[in-house]
Protein backbone atom coordinates (compact mmCIF):
# COMPACT_ATOMS: atom_id res chain seq x y z
CA UNK A 1 0.00 0.00 0.00
CA UNK A 2 1.37 3.61 -0.86
CA UNK A 3 1.81 5.56 1.99
CA UNK A 4 1.08 9.69 1.06
CA UNK A 5 2.94 10.68 4.65
CA UNK A 6 6.47 10.38 3.00
CA UNK A 7 8.18 10.27 7.02
CA UNK A 8 5.34 7.50 7.57
CA UNK A 9 6.17 5.46 4.54
CA UNK A 10 10.04 5.31 5.89
CA UNK A 11 9.36 4.99 9.53
CA UNK A 12 7.52 1.76 7.80
CA UNK A 13 10.14 0.67 5.88
CA UNK A 14 12.53 1.04 8.63
CA UNK A 15 10.39 -1.26 11.27
CA UNK A 16 8.10 -3.36 9.30
CA UNK A 17 5.45 -5.90 10.70
CA UNK A 18 7.92 -8.81 12.66
CA UNK A 19 7.22 -12.50 12.01
CA UNK A 20 7.06 -14.79 14.30
CA UNK A 21 6.19 -18.31 14.74
CA UNK A 22 2.57 -18.77 16.70
CA UNK A 23 2.26 -20.57 20.34
CA UNK A 24 -0.40 -21.35 21.98
CA UNK A 25 -1.07 -19.36 25.40
CA UNK A 26 -1.62 -21.39 28.11
CA UNK A 27 -4.78 -21.07 30.14
CA UNK A 28 -4.39 -20.08 33.65
CA UNK A 29 -5.67 -22.43 36.25
CA UNK A 30 -5.93 -18.77 38.43
CA UNK A 31 -4.36 -15.39 38.27
CA UNK A 32 -0.66 -14.97 38.29
CA UNK A 33 1.77 -15.35 41.12
CA UNK A 34 -1.25 -16.57 43.21
CA UNK A 35 -1.39 -20.47 44.02
CA UNK A 36 -3.92 -23.18 45.19
CA UNK A 37 -2.02 -25.25 47.21
CA UNK A 38 -5.47 -27.29 48.69
CA UNK A 39 -8.91 -27.38 47.42
CA UNK A 40 -12.10 -29.50 48.64
CA UNK A 41 -15.38 -28.34 46.94
CA UNK A 42 -17.82 -27.29 49.80
CA UNK A 43 -15.36 -28.23 52.65
CA UNK A 44 -12.04 -26.21 52.41
CA UNK A 45 -9.12 -24.45 50.22
CA UNK A 46 -5.78 -23.15 50.96
CA UNK A 47 -4.69 -20.27 48.70
CA UNK A 48 -1.57 -18.22 49.13
CA UNK A 49 -0.65 -14.70 47.21
CA UNK A 50 2.39 -12.62 47.49
CA UNK A 51 1.91 -9.21 49.02
CA UNK A 52 3.76 -6.40 50.97
CA UNK A 53 3.58 -5.01 54.40
CA UNK A 54 1.79 -1.66 54.49
CA UNK A 55 4.63 1.00 54.33
CA UNK A 56 6.98 -0.94 56.43
CA UNK A 57 7.86 -2.31 53.12
CA UNK A 58 9.25 1.06 52.01
CA UNK A 59 11.03 0.91 55.31
CA UNK A 60 12.33 -2.12 54.04
CA UNK A 61 14.21 -1.23 50.85
CA UNK A 62 15.48 2.10 52.62
CA UNK A 63 16.92 0.19 54.95
CA UNK A 64 18.83 -2.53 52.17
CA UNK A 65 20.09 0.43 50.65
CA UNK A 66 21.35 2.44 53.44
CA UNK A 67 23.29 -1.03 54.44
CA UNK A 68 24.34 -1.56 50.57
CA UNK A 69 25.81 2.13 50.73
CA UNK A 70 27.51 2.05 54.68
CA UNK A 71 28.99 -1.31 55.37
CA UNK A 72 30.93 -2.27 52.02
CA UNK A 73 33.47 0.82 52.17
CA UNK A 74 33.97 -0.16 55.66
CA UNK A 75 34.48 -4.07 54.59
CA UNK A 76 37.24 -2.66 51.84
CA UNK A 77 38.55 -0.58 54.47
CA UNK A 78 39.59 -2.74 57.04
CA UNK A 79 40.81 -5.17 54.60
CA UNK A 80 44.03 -3.25 53.88
CA UNK A 81 46.46 -4.24 56.52
CA UNK A 82 49.65 -1.43 57.07
CA UNK A 83 53.52 -2.95 56.45
CA UNK A 84 55.07 -3.64 60.55
CA UNK A 85 57.72 -4.80 61.85
CA UNK A 86 57.75 -8.21 63.66
CA UNK A 87 59.54 -8.74 67.37
CA UNK A 88 63.04 -9.30 65.12
CA UNK A 89 62.80 -5.75 63.46
CA UNK A 90 62.34 -8.02 60.01
CA UNK A 91 59.29 -5.82 58.09
CA UNK A 92 56.47 -6.84 56.89
CA UNK A 93 55.04 -5.13 53.82
CA UNK A 94 51.40 -4.17 53.75
CA UNK A 95 48.71 -6.25 51.78
CA UNK A 96 45.26 -6.35 51.08
CA UNK A 97 43.28 -8.98 52.94
CA UNK A 98 39.63 -10.17 51.18
CA UNK A 99 38.21 -11.82 53.91
CA UNK A 100 36.91 -9.02 55.39
CA UNK A 101 35.06 -7.68 52.24
CA UNK A 102 33.89 -10.81 51.70
CA UNK A 103 32.46 -11.76 55.47
CA UNK A 104 30.33 -7.93 54.62
CA UNK A 105 29.26 -9.34 51.18
CA UNK A 106 28.03 -12.87 53.17
CA UNK A 107 26.42 -10.65 56.07
CA UNK A 108 24.49 -8.07 53.25
CA UNK A 109 23.10 -10.81 51.39
CA UNK A 110 21.88 -12.58 54.43
CA UNK A 111 20.22 -9.52 55.98
CA UNK A 112 18.94 -8.15 52.22
CA UNK A 113 17.14 -12.21 52.55
CA UNK A 114 15.81 -11.32 55.50
CA UNK A 115 14.57 -8.10 55.04
CA UNK A 116 12.84 -8.44 51.69
CA UNK A 117 11.43 -11.88 53.17
CA UNK A 118 9.91 -9.90 56.41
CA UNK A 119 8.54 -6.74 53.94
CA UNK A 120 7.63 -8.96 50.96
CA UNK A 121 5.40 -12.21 52.43
CA UNK A 122 3.25 -14.42 50.67
CA UNK A 123 0.64 -14.89 52.65
CA UNK A 124 -2.26 -18.25 53.37
CA UNK A 125 -5.54 -17.73 52.86
CA UNK A 126 -7.72 -20.67 54.03
CA UNK A 127 -10.92 -21.53 55.07
CA UNK A 128 -13.12 -23.96 55.88
CA UNK A 129 -16.76 -24.37 57.21
CA UNK A 130 -15.63 -23.58 60.45
CA UNK A 131 -13.95 -19.93 59.58
CA UNK A 132 -11.30 -17.79 56.95
CA UNK A 133 -8.03 -16.90 58.12
CA UNK A 134 -6.24 -14.32 56.02
CA UNK A 135 -2.42 -14.09 56.72
CA UNK A 136 -2.43 -14.17 60.92
CA UNK A 137 -6.09 -12.69 61.03
CA UNK A 138 -8.91 -15.39 61.87
CA UNK A 139 -12.69 -14.53 60.84
CA UNK A 140 -15.98 -16.23 61.64
CA UNK A 141 -18.75 -16.76 58.50
CA UNK A 142 -21.26 -14.88 60.76
CA UNK A 143 -19.48 -11.69 59.90
CA UNK A 144 -17.09 -12.43 57.26
CA UNK A 145 -18.66 -10.98 53.39
CA UNK A 146 -15.62 -11.15 51.53
CA UNK A 147 -12.14 -9.79 50.47
CA UNK A 148 -12.18 -6.35 49.13
CA UNK A 149 -9.33 -3.69 47.63
CA UNK A 150 -11.25 -0.52 48.74
CA UNK A 151 -15.05 0.26 49.01
CA UNK A 152 -17.15 3.17 47.79
CA UNK A 153 -19.19 6.10 49.49
CA UNK A 154 -21.49 7.66 47.58
CA UNK A 155 -20.44 6.30 44.62
CA UNK A 156 -16.85 7.74 45.56
CA UNK A 157 -14.53 4.50 45.27
CA UNK A 158 -11.96 4.66 48.29
CA UNK A 159 -9.09 2.66 48.55
CA UNK A 160 -5.28 2.65 49.68
CA UNK A 161 -2.61 3.30 47.43
CA UNK A 162 0.96 3.14 48.22
CA UNK A 163 4.28 3.09 45.83
CA UNK A 164 6.35 4.76 43.33
CA UNK A 165 7.45 3.88 39.76
CA UNK A 166 6.76 0.57 39.41
CA UNK A 167 6.40 -0.68 42.73
CA UNK A 168 2.88 0.18 42.97
CA UNK A 169 0.57 -1.54 45.51
CA UNK A 170 -3.43 -1.38 46.99
CA UNK A 171 -4.30 -2.47 50.35
CA UNK A 172 -6.38 -5.30 51.12
CA UNK A 173 -9.24 -5.23 53.60
CA UNK A 174 -12.14 -7.78 54.82
CA UNK A 175 -15.82 -7.01 54.44
CA UNK A 176 -16.15 -7.91 58.20
CA UNK A 177 -19.36 -6.61 60.53
CA UNK A 178 -19.77 -3.07 60.19
CA UNK A 179 -16.69 -1.28 59.14
CA UNK A 180 -14.67 -4.08 57.85
CA UNK A 181 -11.49 -4.84 58.78
CA UNK A 182 -8.29 -3.57 57.12
CA UNK A 183 -5.40 -5.73 56.31
CA UNK A 184 -1.55 -4.64 56.65
CA UNK A 185 -1.31 -6.61 53.70
CA UNK A 186 -0.90 -5.25 49.70
CA UNK A 187 -0.81 -6.44 46.68
CA UNK A 188 0.35 -5.30 43.13
CA UNK A 189 -2.35 -2.74 41.83
CA UNK A 190 -2.29 -4.60 38.57
CA UNK A 191 -3.43 -8.13 40.22
CA UNK A 192 -5.42 -6.62 43.19
CA UNK A 193 -8.88 -6.69 41.46
CA UNK A 194 -7.90 -10.36 40.13
CA UNK A 195 -6.76 -11.39 43.34
CA UNK A 196 -9.89 -10.15 45.03
CA UNK A 197 -12.15 -11.66 42.85
CA UNK A 198 -10.56 -15.08 42.57
CA UNK A 199 -10.55 -15.59 46.96
CA UNK A 200 -14.15 -14.12 46.47
CA UNK A 201 -15.06 -17.39 44.22
CA UNK A 202 -13.23 -19.61 46.25
CA UNK A 203 -15.17 -18.53 49.11
CA UNK A 204 -18.55 -18.57 47.39
CA UNK A 205 -17.40 -22.82 47.36
CA UNK A 206 -17.63 -22.91 50.87
CA UNK A 207 -20.10 -20.73 52.21
CA UNK A 208 -23.33 -22.36 51.33
CA UNK A 209 -25.28 -18.80 51.96
CA UNK A 210 -25.15 -16.98 48.18
CA UNK A 211 -25.33 -13.52 50.38
CA UNK A 212 -23.08 -14.14 52.57
CA UNK A 213 -19.71 -13.11 50.27
CA UNK A 214 -21.11 -10.14 48.56
CA UNK A 215 -20.30 -8.44 45.11
CA UNK A 216 -17.36 -11.11 44.05
CA UNK A 217 -17.76 -9.83 40.53
CA UNK A 218 -16.54 -6.27 41.86
CA UNK A 219 -14.69 -7.22 44.36
CA UNK A 220 -15.34 -3.67 46.13
CA UNK A 221 -18.14 -3.47 48.28
CA UNK A 222 -20.84 -1.14 48.17
CA UNK A 223 -20.92 0.24 51.66
CA UNK A 224 -22.13 3.38 53.16
CA UNK A 225 -21.41 4.86 56.38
Amino acid sequence: MKHEDKFEALMLRINPPRKYSQTDAAIRPHPRFADLSEFSKGESFTASVPTVIKTWWVVGLFAIAALWIVLPPIGITMGFIEGFYDNRGRFTRGYYNPMPIIITIGILLAATYAILRAIFPRITITATRDGISVGKYRYSWDNAEGLRAGYSVGGVEKSDEQGFFWFKYKGLRMAYGQWSHDLPYMVSDYYSAAYVVWVNQLLETIQTNPETVNDTAAGIKQQMY
